[in-house]
């Protein structure tokens, strides 16, 4: 930028060779530009190449795809790196050999954080699975429905399961209450009952599980306050200090590699098959690769984001339970992403520099130094402010951040003040027919955003809610959502049609809010002087599912909006038609998902809607088989 506006400033002053000879220079360094971008790109492939070793937490599978596709795809290979994967030994732990530099990398669990405290130096530098995807599974049919009853039970635990460790110990279980057994990675052990629980992963052993039709109950470290980052890839300081460069470059390319893995499984799946062998099949590794996504949260997450907050959470909690002791020091534990100068770029400003030079001999040499030195003072200049706002920027998003953490919750005070005063002053005060119309909108304003930070914490808490699962009569549930509605039925000269509806394990709390949203919806979204109708029915499928279906003669949809509806804030109409925060479908459809169901909707425009709410006759069965 200071060479541009140089060259403008002299041609200004109306002298031709000046002029000449520096349209020449940018000539020149436009030209040079467009030569150097393919031969410096060319050499980043063809340059020095650096082996370095991954060490996997497993065996291959569809858990380390992002690491096989960077290969594949030569993301490694544009760096400059050439890595070599290893599976994990018997009776080996991942941090330990890149701590003793028989690896570069590794691949672990939460169980770093641990590693830290105690001294040893590993760097964490990109969470790939932004939740866990350890649990614990018992047999349906053993009667445990709490972690209280595995005192005394079999209990088979694998190395990297420090976050199932603290579940347990939430529940007040240690190792003496427990008959804890070496994990021999088959879930042999839960079939044949040689043990009453087993760690898992929810993207690997739940897939055999299902496949031999064995009813199962997980006990997620989730439910209980318990979310822990999943594989994290992580070095050691040595490597951080020592070739700085390689570890950005390195994370650069596998994160690279696992944005396309996630959005080429098929592909990946195939290439697995082919390159590491059959261990588990292909319908295995598909839904591997379907839980890995829910984990990841790609769509919403940049791969390998890490905050500072959640380890320090995830440290916290570890020591609530006992299972860590010594301090740890953050700004070491947590890799620090550097700006990615290429080559291409150095290249660029050496050659600008140079540029830069002949344009100040020349400006000596016709006596005007001084005002292009003013120039540069001014360039200079601008890019520290720029530097300052881009601090203060950084600074202010973080306030964002913790600011957006209590907003729901410390906005509900105010709002309940405005609306009560609102109401104070239509009952008491003498307002003249223009403030009270002023007076009713700010009133329908507060209310509408009120329902909203209502809508907002019921649709995050949906999951967040530890509550038991108990066998509940929908019958009964039903019979009570239409106490509660049977006003607006009336109103519309209505009728609601309920047939038998069958008694399911489930959080009666949660089952009545969905129903509630559903027959809400359908009175609203009616045409207007139509009666309502609403008919709830039932049945079981051959895959022990119970099909139950709300049907109503509303407005309808074009079903092409279904997957809209289903996302918060998503509406069909405008808000100024209808009432509503737009939170309701998602919050239905979020409550199914909790209870290992799926919805299901027919509709089209002036025929009505059904809704179809496959929920599991057993507790442990998933929708997936519905």
């Amino acid at each position: 930028m200071p060479l541009l506006r140089n060259y403008f400033f002299i041609k200004q002053l109306n002298l031709p060779v000046v002029s000449n000879l520096l349209k020449i220079i940018a000539s020149t360094f436009i030209f040079g530009l467009f030569l150097s971008a393919p031969a410096l790109a060319n050499d980043l492939i063809n340059g020095p190449v650096k082996e370095v070793t991954l060490q996997l937490k497993w065996k291959h599978q569809f858990q380390f795809a992002g690491y096989y596709a960077a290969i594949k795809k030569g993301f490694y290979r544009e760096a400059g790196i050439e890595v070599r994967l290893k599976e994990l030994k018997p009776g080996t732990n991942s941090i330990d050999l890149v701590v003793n530099g028989e690896s570069d990398f590794g691949v672990a669990g939460s169980d770093l954080i641990q590693k830290r405290s105690q001294g040893l130096p590993v760097v964490a530098i990109g969470a790939v699975y932004q939740h866990s995807p350890l649990a614990l599974v018992v047999s349906l049919q053993s009667g445990i429905t709490d972690l209280h009853q595995l005192a005394g039970k079999r209990v088979s635990l694998e190395t990297h399961s420090a976050e199932i460790q603290a579940m347990l110990k939430t529940a007040n279980l240690t190792e003496h209450d427990l008959k804890i057994s070496d994990h021999l990675f088959n879930p042999r052990e839960l079939l044949s009952g040689q043990a009453d629980a087993m760690s898992v992963y929810t993207s690997d052993e739940l897939f055999l599980l299902r496949q031999e039709n064995f009813n199962y109950r997980l006990f997620s470290p989730r439910s209980f306050g318990i979310d822990f980052y999943g594989d994290t890839l992580f070095t050691s300081e040595e490597m951080i200090k020592t070739q700085p460069e390689l570890v950005q470059n390195f994370r650069k390319a596998s994160m690279k590699g696992w944005d396309y893995a996630l959005s080429h499984a098929d592909e990946m799946v195939n290439y697995i098959l082919e390159q590491y062998g059959n261990r588990h099949s292909r319908e295995h590794l598909l839904f591997e690769a379907q839980v890995a996504m829910n984990l990841v949260l790609s769509d919403l997450i940049e791969i390998g984001y890490m905050h500072e907050d959640r380890w320090k959470h995830i440290y916290e909690t570890y020591k609530s339970v006992g299972m860590i002791g010594g301090s740890v020091n953050f700004d070491s534990f947590i890799y620090k992403i550097k700006p990615d100068y290429s080559k291409f770029y150095y290249t660029i400003i050496a050659i600008s520099s140079v540029l830069l030079m002949i344009t100040i001999v020349a400006v000596v040499y016709f006596k005007i130094s001084k005002k292009l030195n003013l120039q540069i003072n001014e360039s200079i200049s601008l890019r520290t402010q720029l530097n300052d706002h881009a601090a203060e920027l950084k600074r202010s998003n973080e306030a964002l951040e913790n600011f957006a953490s209590i907003a729901s919750h410390d906005l509900q005070e105010p709002l309940r003040k405005i609306i009560s005063f609102g109401n104070l002053l239509q009952r008491h005060a003498s307002l003249e027919n223009k403030e009270q119309y002023y007076l009713q909108r700010m009133q329908a304003a507060t209310v509408r955003m009120q329902q909203f930070i209502k809508d907002l914490l019921e649709f995050s808490t949906v999951n967040s809610q530890p509550r038991q699962f108990k066998l509940t009569d929908l019958n009964d549930v039903v019979s009570e959502v239409f106490s509660d509605v049977d006003t607006g039925i009336e109103q519309s000269g209505g009728t609601l049609d309920i047939g038998t509806l069958p008694k399911i394990y489930a959080d009666r709390f949660q089952i009545r809010q969905l129903f509630l949203n559903l027959i809400s919806n359908a009175i609203k979204f009616r045409e207007e002087g139509t009666p309502t109708k609403i008919k709830i029915s039932s049945q079981l499928t051959p895959n022990g599912f119970w099909k139950i279906s709300v049907k109503d003669n509303g407005l309808g949809f074009d079903t092409k909006y279904v997957e809209r509806i289903l996302k918060p804030f998503h509406r069909l109409h405008g808000m100024g038609e209808y009432q509503g925060s737009g939170m309701g479908l998602a919050i239905c459809e979020k409550i199914i998902a909790r209870h290992n169901g799926i919805i299901e909707i027919e509709s089209s425009p002036g025929n009505g809607s059904t809704f179809h709410i496959n929920l599991p006759q057993n507790l442990g069965q998933s929708a997936g088989k519905a």
